[in-house]
């Protein structure tokens, strides 16, 4: 199995962990009985940084693994 390692790696990794933080604040939120709304904000931000990480993923993907299959 070939090793593919890009620029975006660190960037994307910085958000997944930033998407786990959150969701252990949602889960403490929840044994803590804490309101509703607060827990939407936060699985929102679960939400969005997952998101980005997604994005950043599939852009670094377009940019790097498709030209080097079209170089081949």
């Amino acid at each position: 199995m070939t090793i593919h390692t890009h620029q975006s790696h660190p960037d994307i990794i910085k958000r997944l962990n930033r998407a786990r933080g959150h969701l252990s604040s949602v889960t403490q939120m929840i044994e803590d009985g804490r309101h509703c709304l607060d827990i939407a904000q936060q699985l929102h931000a679960v939400e969005k940084a997952i998101q980005q990480a997604k994005r950043t993923l599939v852009l670094d993907h377009i940019d790097h693994c498709l030209d080097e299959a079209l170089d081949t």
